[in-house]
This record gives C-alpha cells, sequence and structure tokens, in this order.
C-alpha cells in the first residue's frame, strides 16, 4: 500500500509532467523548423539558378508568408553566404502575387489553399518551391521536407525543377529519399 507522502510525491510528478509536456513540444517544434531552416539553406548552395534571375547577381533571395510558423528560423538566414552571394530573406503577404522576385520560396500548410495560383505564377520564373506540407508536396513543389520517425528527409521533383530552369547538384540527389 502507498503512503500518503509517497502518493502526493506521485501526484507531484504527474502534473510537473503534463505542465511540462506543452512545453516540450513546443522546444520541439522549435528544433524542427530550425533544422528545416538548415536543409532550406543547403538547397540554395545546392541548386543553380538560370543567369538571368529576378534578383542582383550578387544576392538570392528566399521569401515566405508573413505568417509562416518558419518565419523567424528563415529570417536568420538573412546575410548568410551562398557561394559568392548573400542571402536575403522577404516576407510576403499575398504570395500568389509577389513570388516572381523570389530565388527561394518556402511554402506551408498556410498557402495551401493559393499553392495553385502560386504554381501558375511561378511557370518558368527559376524559383525553387520548398514545402513542409505533404499535399503541396505531393502537388508539384520541388522539395517537400518531412519528418520520417526523427530524422528530417526530403523528396524532389526534379522534373518540376527542370521546367523552372534549376539545376539540382547531384550531391543533393543522392540525398534525397525519392527522386522524381
Amino acid at each position: 500500500m502507498m503512503t500518503k507522502q509517497a502518493l502526493t510525491r506521485m501526484l507531484r510528478r504527474a502534473l510537473v509532467a503534463v505542465w511540462l509536456m506543452p512545453c516540450l513540444a513546443a522546444a520541439q517544434s522549435v528544433q524542427e523548423n530550425t533544422l528545416k531552416a538548415a536543409f532550406v539553406y543547403n538547397f540554395a548552395l545546392f541548386t543553380e539558378w538560370p543567369k538571368k534571375t529576378s534578383n542582383a547577381a550578387d544576392s538570392l533571395t528566399i521569401c515566405f508568408h508573413a505568417d509562416s510558423d518558419m518565419r523567424d528560423v528563415l529570417g536568420a538566414l538573412d546575410g548568410k553566404p551562398v557561394r559568392n552571394m548573400v542571402l536575403k530573406t522577404r516576407v510576403l503577404g499575398a504570395l500568389e502575387q509577389e513570388v516572381v522576385n523570389c530565388n527561394v520560396l518556402f511554402i506551408d500548410r498556410r498557402d495551401r489553399h493559393h499553392w495553385h495560383a502560386i504554381r501558375k505564377k511561378l511557370a518558368g520564373t527559376g524559383v525553387l518551391t520548398v514545402t513542409d506540407d505533404e499535399d503541396i508536396g505531393r502537388g508539384g513543389a520541388m522539395i517537400a521536407l518531412s519528418l520520417s520517425g526523427s530524422k528530417m528527409v526530403f523528396d524532389i521533383d526534379q522534373s518540376a525543377a527542370r521546367q523552372a530552369g534549376l539545376v539540382l547538384s547531384s550531391k543533393l540527389l543522392r540525398l534525397a529519399r525519392t527522386v522524381r
């Protein structure tokens, strides 16, 4: 039989655990987003854009929606070197109207209902599309990030990249879970 003190200790531990669970989940989400941002940075490193891009020759622009969960971690990439260029980050209000001025476009679940219009607008523009949304990934985004167990993986739609005039490094292709 359990003593009153032992029962009290067990209840306290249970309450602390219940209280910490949302905090731990939030911390895990932040770490996951940081990892995704690192992947996006590396995708920029291992992509070649057409000679005529919409940005200055000394910078690459990563764009994302103002409401994206990735806003802070992608924004932290601003100023990072990419080969002989510098990354610029740009927060967009209306993705379907401003996307052509980007080199990399990160699209998440909040953009799902606009994806068809965005994709149409991007046709042939040389913008690398990266998503962490499964539906957008299946719907033609060039690179789709996802968690497989505790490991971050990505799938590549090389056909979509080629149509945009982008060349993805063979190193990147070898690391992908799938390439179609």
